[in-house]
């Protein structure tokens, strides 16, 4: 373990307060919006600005990690917002209403681009938590690094057996992303080549019930990656060489997404506002 740690460098386009705005605001809107006729096109704006923002971040990380510019800090920080915050660019519930015909073939396009940035985000984590002792711009500050487990443990990112949970569950969540699509593939081409053979079998009175738990698991998962984000910055902010709050034009530029959100926010309460003005769209 090295004793002579230099500072790391700030990245505000990264882990910068504009950028943590856009995240947070944005996610806290995709959880809270709930999803009926009338909000999808608040809902549309909300997961186009989450699925630009995700794959910026994850596109920076790996041209920045090719070029040996960032740290395990910056590293870490993105992994944790994407893994917990979700991402995802041509989300495939918006392809159904922008154009007319062919659509299995426009759903199975959004199916693969998801997909693959899911693999790549996937392997890119994989990579970062197994050479993290060696990982980045400043190495010898990896040891120093703090990560953030139940709102108030501290331990070190570089520890062996937290990047060991990693990797297992990363390598897990890898093989699965492998082998259900195939799994998926295989039942399909069976369906079609042996119609009577399908058994639909199901419960309507567990629906509810798994409808509240999976909504509760769905708001719950951001929240929490949310303060642990915000921990996990305070924990390190000695480490950083100056501070990542002065906004810089990658910051602005997240902080002016929010302004499409906040119109199209506007929109939805008009509409709400506007019952009985004989106005309404046809």
């Amino acid at each position: 373990m090295s004793t002579t740690c230099d500072h790391i460098q700030a990245n505000p386009d990264i882990s910068g307060i504009g950028i943590r705005i856009n995240l947070y605001v944005t996610t806290l809107l995709l959880v809270l919006v709930p999803n009926t006729r009338r909000t999808a096109p608040l809902l549309n704006v909300l997961t186009s600005n989450a699925g630009i923002s995700g794959a910026a971040l994850l596109i920076t990380a790996l041209i920045e990690t090719g070029k040996h510019r960032l740290s395990l800090y910056h590293a870490i920080f993105i992994i944790h917002a994407l893994f917990f915050m979700g991402i995802s660019i041509s989300p495939i519930d918006e392809c159904a209403g922008k154009y007319k015909g062919n659509l299995t073939a426009r759903v199975l396009l959004s199916m693969i681009l998801s997909h693959g940035l899911l693999l790549l985000f996937t392997g890119y984590a994989f990579y970062v938590w197994a050479t993290a002792p060696k990982f980045g711009q400043s190495p010898r500050c990896n040891d120093q690094i703090r990560y953030i487990i139940l709102f108030a443990i501290k331990i070190r990112a570089t520890v062996g057996w937290l990047r060991k949970l990693w990797m297992a569950g990363l390598g897990f969540v890898f093989a699965m992303m492998i082998i259900l699509p195939l799994i998926g593939t295989c039942t399909v081409l069976l369906v079609k080549s042996n119609p009577s053979s399908v058994f639909v079998s199901s419960n309507p009175n567990n629906q509810p019930i798994r409808f509240s738990v999976t909504r509760l698991a769905f708001g719950l998962t951001p929240v929490y990656g949310i303060i642990h984000l915000e921990l996990y910055v305070k924990a390190n902010k000695a480490l950083l060489t100056d501070s990542e709050e002065a906004l810089s034009f990658g910051q602005i530029y997240a902080l002016v997404m929010i302004i499409s959100i906040g119109a199209e926010l506007l929109h939805f309460i008009l509409t709400l506002c506007g019952h009985g003005d004989g106005d309404t769209d046809d």
